[in-house]
């Protein structure tokens, strides 16, 4: 049974399909655009991980964290939790309380999966500008002999 969060008092199926209709606009009617998927793989869970876990509260898995200070067990620590938050972030996040509505929920993991992309391009930049400044030196380094 559904209930109205701000009241307590049950909703009635029209005030849920209103939520769920003001919730999300299929991207399909603003201009042809992919519509958002909201199933599967998430990358802002998996390459955002602490971050992803404060924004849905799950601070218990959060506190988990502190298991990157053991050596040795943090990097299967660390990969074993990036693919478990990855494989199901956007279930937990369905599932926790944060979200008051659909569209928020939809919202938070738009931007989190946007985010996590975006970091991984700066990353890959930064990596390719790392790799030609020392290919630069060396080379001028080389000269010089």
């Amino acid at each position: 049974m559904n209930t109205d969060t701000s009241t307590g008092t049950p909703a009635t199926e029209a005030v849920v399909q209103e939520r769920k209709n003001e919730a999300f606009i299929p991207l399909t009617q603003t201009g042809g655009a992919k519509e958002y998927r909201d199933e599967g793989w998430s990358w802002g869970a998996f390459f955002l991980g602490p971050f992803f876990l404060f924004g849905i509260r799950k601070y218990s898995l959060l506190s988990a964290y502190l298991l990157m200070l053991v050596p040795f067990l943090n990097i299967i620590f660390m990969i074993g939790m990036m693919v478990y938050l990855g494989a199901s972030g956007r279930t937990m996040a369905r599932e926790s309380k944060t979200f008051s509505s659909h569209g928020e929920y939809l919202g938070f993991m738009k931007g989190i999966d946007h985010g996590a992309k975006l970091s991984l391009i700066l990353a890959a930049i930064f990596l390719i500008g790392v790799f030609l400044f020392i290919s630069f030196v060396f080379s001028a380094v080389s000269r010089s002999w």
